[in-house]
């Protein structure tokens, strides 16, 4: 370790450090004032550029926010629909085939079969026939609980 003087070390090497000291500029009071100025114009020349940056920033994560959102947004009324439409078109079928049993059960044929099968019912016969006078005396006859 080599020492210059008392203030200054220099350590690896055995190159002197140079005597260099700014240099002050003895001057006018106004020249530091418009140093001074200067120094903060170019300050406040950063600040505002860091503010423009830090805007500029903030607006596209903003509007990159409310995108991905809109986009959620969207998704989730398609998926909506895709499962409205699917519901619709299940209904849609199952009409379909309630108008095919709808056309099978008016078949005359198709009743009669039923009635035969399922519900063990026979045509009748002549002899089962009985007639019913319907004339408006009868009917007038009946209602006052007079039988004939």
């Amino acid at each position: 370790m080599i020492i210059t003087d008392k203030n200054q070390y220099i350590n690896g090497s055995t190159v002197l450090a140079p005597n260099s000291y700014p240099e002050v500029k003895k001057g006018t009071k106004e020249k530091t004032n418009a140093d001074r100025k200067a120094l903060i114009e170019e300050k406040n020349k950063r600040l505002k550029n860091k503010f423009k940056i830090i805007r500029n920033i903030s607006l596209v994560f903003i509007v990159g926010v409310t995108i991905v959102g809109r986009y959620g947004q969207i998704y989730n009324m398609q998926r909506e629909l895709n499962g409205l439409n699917k519901k619709i078109s299940d209904i849609n079928k199952d009409n379909e085939n309630l108008r095919i049993e709808l056309l099978k059960y008016n078949n005359l044929s198709f009743i009669e079969e039923i009635a035969t099968t399922k519900l063990k019912m026979v045509k009748p016969t002549k002899a089962d026939i009985i007639y019913v006078d319907m004339t408006k005396d009868a009917m007038k006859a009946g209602e006052d609980g007079k039988k004939k």
